[in-house]
């Protein structure tokens, strides 16, 4: 069965989930923070404006595009995602795995392939040049 997903849902895939998380995470008086990486466009980051508990680290990149878009200073961390965006998503596997509570095991989470790509990108592109900083070696812990 072939899910009727747009390229415009698969944009907002990730803030629906930081939204749902910043609002499980109230629901249940949770003070840990939500860190939202990985950022693609300004959108991502203003839509999560006003929520308490919830930080960013931004590229330079997103840095700038923010400084040149100037958008409005609005609280819109409780917008929901479109509806219709979210019932599309939820015919596939694994979005329903990401966004539901329940969706993945504790065991489960360190195998789930957006973890997987995240380790994986923090090791070629953050701890492996860190170790090999200012020297000649290359690093063989992640080869």
């Amino acid at each position: 069965m072939k899910a009727d997903v747009r390229e415009s849902d698969i944009q907002v895939a990730g803030l629906a989930m930081c939204k749902r998380t910043f609002q499980i995470f109230q629901e249940r008086g949770y003070t840990s923070y939500i860190m939202p990486a990985g950022l693609r466009n300004i959108g991502q980051l203003t839509e999560m404006a006003g929520g308490k508990n919830v930080t960013f680290t931004l590229q330079t990149r997103v840095q700038n595009m923010v400084l040149e878009a100037d958008p409005a200073r609005e609280i819109r961390i409780d917008n929901p995602v479109d509806p219709a965006a979210i019932e599309r998503l939820m015919k596939v596997p694994e979005f329903v795995r990401a966004y539901e509570p329940d969706g993945l095991g504790q065991e489960e989470f360190i195998r789930f392939g957006v973890m997987q790509k995240l380790l994986s990108q923090f090791t070629e592109t953050g701890w492996a040049p860190l170790e090999t900083y200012g020297s000649t070696k290359t690093s063989g812990r992640w080869i």
